[in-house]
């Protein structure tokens, strides 16, 4: 399944912030300015604006009048995401059993296969992307899209912050 969605400056500023800050680049109390992030991103101010708005939502930074003040994950912070996952999943799974079809359960089946693959070759990175896209396709056959909307952006803030 191809998606040939265009991303806007903006959510590529973003990405890469909220990469740079989950990864450790921009560590924990770090001021970042519109100014020096876009001289740096070789960008005009209005898409970073708009990126560090998103990251202030996500609560990954915090407005100050110095600039934005890298919050970023703390293992607390890590430690929630593991607890809420952990009972949430469980509730994802029990409904995605309830509905899955014979062509979704050997999707997923597939992507356990291909774990596998990957983890006997010692392929970290593909194993992630494996990983990535069964939880996924785990929120999605839950049929819920509360489920979906909360466990995908815990997935992926850990993901990266592991990465």
């Amino acid at each position: 399944m191809l998606d040939h969605r265009t991303v806007s400056l903006a959510d590529q500023i973003f990405e890469q912030l909220e990469n740079d800050i989950l990864s450790g680049k921009f560590e924990r109390g770090e001021i970042l300015t519109e100014t020096k992030l876009s001289e740096s991103m070789g960008v005009s101010r209005t898409p970073v604006r708009e990126a560090l708005r998103r990251l202030e939502q996500d609560h990954l930074i915090e407005d100050t009048p110095k600039g934005s003040v890298v919050l970023g994950i703390t293992r607390e912070d890590l430690q929630d995401i593991y607890a809420l996952r952990q009972n949430i999943e469980g509730i994802a799974a029990y409904r995605a059993a309830q509905r899955i079809t014979d062509e979704q359960l050997k999707e997923l089946r597939d992507l356990l296969d291909l774990q596998e693959f990957y983890a006997a070759k010692k392929d970290a990175d593909h194993i992630k992307g494996m990983d990535n896209v069964f939880h996924e396709l785990l929120y999605r056959y839950s049929g819920s899209n509360i489920i979906y909307n909360t466990l995908t952006p815990l997935h992926k803030k850990e993901q990266k912050y592991r990465k």
